[in-house]
């Protein structure tokens, strides 16, 4: 990203933007219900739904994003709600170092980063979960970003995972909890408990 994508999510949040959109994903809520919580990581969290939510569930949270606006509404509202995050101000694509390689569970929701995606089975802990889910290409009418820039090709999540165990993935059109259909790709990876990839 750039000092300009910055402003704009800055600019964007600061008029109101996904001010409705307190409830956490349908898919995080169903892929958590079985993973021990420890240490987790929410990249991209925006106003911090999702990182609220983990809290909430008994994990540990690290939760970063670029906006300094949208992080000061997601800390007001985990203070409100009583769950401590750990909120980082920063530009993911500029700066992909992350606070640790040891989490339990990784997530990465409707932020296409590919560069980004493939190093993240290494900040898992042997047996740690990797919970992903994107704007998909589609030539249907859905909510979400006009282009195809931001939403991947059909296959591309499973390739950008290739040799991790996969416990779940699905491609196609959803009902959003606002009424929205979306189009996504969605998959959950499992580290291997021996650390390793399978094909390293």
């Amino acid at each position: 990203m750039s000092e300009a994508d910055r402003q704009k999510w800055n600019a964007r949040y600061a008029e109101g933007a996904y001010a409705g959109r307190t409830y956490p994903g349908e898919y995080l809520v169903s892929r958590v219900a079985g993973i021990e919580p420890g240490p987790a990581l929410d990249l991209a969290c925006g106003a911090g739904r999702n990182a609220r939510y983990l809290a909430a569930c008994g994990f540990d949270v690290d939760a970063i994003d670029i906006s300094s606006v949208g992080l000061e509404r997601a800390r007001a509202q985990a203070d409100a709600e009583g769950v401590t995050v750990n909120w980082i101000e920063q530009d993911l694509l500029e700066d992909p170092n992350l606070p640790r390689s040891d989490y339990q569970l990784i997530i990465l929701f409707r932020f296409v980063a590919p560069e980004l995606l493939n190093t993240l089975p290494a900040h898992l802990r042997p047996g740690g979960f990797l919970v992903v889910e994107e704007h998909l290409q589609t030539d249907d009418q859905v909510a979400g970003p006009r282009g195809n820039r931001f939403r991947v090709a059909p296959g591309a999540l499973a390739a950008s995972l290739a040799g991790m165990p996969v416990l779940e993935s699905f491609e196609g059109l959803v009902l959003d909890p606002d009424g929205e259909q979306s189009a996504v790709a969605r998959i959950t990876v499992q580290k291997p408990l021996g650390g390793e990839n399978r094909d390293a």
